[in-house]
């Protein structure tokens, strides 16, 4: 009994059609006798979908004719029929051309319009906005250092040529403080926060 069974799995990992006809032809009383006949049909019915669901990961374009004949099917008119069946079930996305006798296999369109898709863009949304506000949070920290403004004052003071005599004023300026006294100061500013006593 159970042999009835793995010879029509056999017939259909095989995709073969013809194999599939054998196999309900040698064991369609055994079907029959558990009251699994239909469901034996069903299975051979899914052959051919099966086989044209392989070919739209292969194709973009495919005769209808060659398209029988991989399935299993008796010629282009049912090839074209079951194409249209598979369509309207949102099984695979294709267009025909009936008067050339093509199938021209299409990506599924996305849908923009299901809660899948409005949850996918939130979550990106929320990264983007997530990373805006680190990059915020890093400025500001960088603005509020000394040691960061200093250093970035001292390397302005080596770039510029004669820049020594002003950084020396700013220096004096500064009370005897030094550039990190300024750069406090500079940084302050920068914040909005305004004068800083460097008393």
């Amino acid at each position: 009994m159970a042999g009835d069974y793995a010879e029509l799995e056999k017939a259909f990992l095989a995709r073969s059609s013809e194999d599939m006809a054998k196999c309900l032809e040698a064991h369609g009383d055994a079907f029959r006798a558990d009251g699994n006949w239909g469901l034996a049909c069903q299975v051979a019915a899914a052959l051919p979908g099966r086989a044209v669901h392989r070919l739209t990961s292969t194709y973009l374009t495919l005769p209808l004719t060659d398209l029988a004949a991989a399935a299993g099917l008796q010629g282009a008119c049912e090839a074209e029929a079951l194409v249209r069946h598979m369509v309207a079930r949102g099984e695979i996305f294709a267009s025909l051309d009936a008067r050339a006798g093509m199938v021209a296999f299409r990506e599924e369109p996305e849908q923009f319009c299901t809660a899948a898709v409005a949850q996918r863009i939130q979550a990106q949304l929320d990264a983007v906005l997530a990373l805006a506000a680190r990059v915020q949070a890093l400025d500001e920290a960088l603005l509020s250092d000394t040691a960061y403004v200093a250093k970035e004052l001292q390397l302005e003071r080596q770039a510029a040529p004669g820049a020594g005599g002003a950084f020396a004023a700013l220096d004096a300026a500064s009370g005897g403080h030094g550039v990190a006294a300024m750069a406090a100061a500079a940084a302050a500013r920068m914040m909005g926060i305004g004068d800083v006593d460097m008393e």
